[in-house]
């Protein structure tokens, strides 16, 4: 019997930043062909990908003994977080711009709890909104997130590395 836990976001991400030998998690996560793309869904896959990017954030946070996210320690860890990536077949790409067409909005806990609009006793370490106004993209590697750092925005996808 597997074990669920093995291929939760939190457990791989961590498994991605202190395993040099994680080949039971390549191509584990498989993309719909882009002409199919109208009648599957690879938000699925962009959803988990973005969990395991989110839990790998705070993890590289943990060892630096901290919960909260600035920009600094953001910059410091991201070519950390695309090397890893490439463990499980993707490349990540993070760049600091604005996109109105993004599926969803990722922010992180900050120094300062009232920067969350939706709740000054916002508690957990990441809050993630899907954005109501997205218009569907059919190539998965066109589907963005906006990944929220205090006043910094960070555009984020992902694209299958083709052996």
């Amino acid at each position: 019997m597997i074990d669920d836990t093995e291929y939760e976001p939190s457990t791989i991400a961590w498994k991605l930043l202190v395993d040099d030998d994680i080949k039971q998690y390549k191509g584990e996560l498989m993309l719909i062909d882009s002409s199919d793309a109208k009648t599957h869904n690879n938000e699925f896959v962009f959803e988990t990908l973005v969990l395991i990017f989110i839990n790998m954030v705070f993890q590289l946070n943990s060892i630096n003994e901290t919960d909260y996210m600035t920009e600094q320690l953001f910059d410091k860890m991201e070519n950390t977080l695309i090397e890893k990536f490439r463990k499980i077949n993707f490349h990540i790409f993070i760049a600091k711009l604005e996109e109105p067409n993004y599926y969803c909005r990722i922010t992180l806990k900050q120094d300062d709890p009232t920067f969350f609009y939706i709740h000054p006793e916002f508690t957990e370490l990441f809050h993630i909104l899907i954005n109501a106004s997205y218009k569907k993209v059919f190539k998965f590697e066109d589907i963005l997130s906006k990944l929220c750092v205090n006043s910094t925005n960070y555009i984020i996808h992902f694209a299958k590395i083709i052996n």
